[in-house]
């Protein structure tokens, strides 16, 4: 069954359901891309029973500029206003919490020495 997994020549194309629900977000992982998407309603929301059972958004994909392993996670960005718009959600770490933080590991990691430093070989 090898060749329906990665198909001819090692391309693989999957559709799935409601794809957008197998991405997560995290501002210093993003591996994937998000494709320009396009909103082409079919059945009206408001009257269409049938309505929400599919998704009105077509060419949707994730792109990535490296071979994708087994497993893999895939992180895309939603847009930090994404998530500063909701405040519902709370205090949600952002790109510049992120890079708050490196600033604060690479002083500690300065003050003790660098890395590694004070360990023993072999512990």
């Amino acid at each position: 069954f090898a060749e329906y997994e990665a198909g001819y020549g090692g391309h693989v194309q999957i559709q799935i359901v409601n794809e957008g629900s197998m991405a997560n977000f995290h501002p210093g992982l993003v591996n994937f891309q998000t494709s320009d998407v396009q909103y082409k309603p079919t059945l009206d929301r408001r009257t269409d029973p049938g309505a929400g059972a599919f998704s009105d958004y077509i060419d949707f994909s994730f792109d990535s500029s490296h071979e994708v392993a087994a497993g893999e996670e895939v992180y895309i960005s939603y847009g930090e206003s994404w998530f500063s718009s909701r405040a519902y959600f709370g205090n949600v770490p952002l790109s510049s919490n992120y890079l708050e933080a490196n600033v604060v590991i690479a002083s500690l990691v300065s003050m003790s020495g660098g890395p590694g430093a004070g360990l023993d070989e072999g512990s």
